[in-house]
């Protein structure tokens, strides 16, 4: 994988819980193979255009990534 960049959005108020703080981890990206894909997807990570991003949160893991397989 060849990654370009990565950042951390700054802590604010969550969109789904409140009165919990929420951050975003995004992972920008050059290169990809079907298996590093396949790899970050299971690991939680999703994928818009050539970003790859999860939630980073600093005091709270309620969230939860899920992926429905979809015939």
């Amino acid at each position: 994988m060849k990654t370009l960049f990565t950042f951390v959005t700054p802590p604010g108020e969550c969109s789904y819980l409140p009165d919990r703080v929420s951050s975003t981890r995004y992972e920008v990206t050059g290169a990809l193979t079907p298996a590093e894909y396949a790899a970050r997807m299971t690991a939680g990570w999703r994928r818009f255009g050539f970003s790859l991003f999860r939630p980073d949160c600093p005091t709270c893991s309620a969230c939860q990534t899920l992926r429905v397989d979809v015939p």
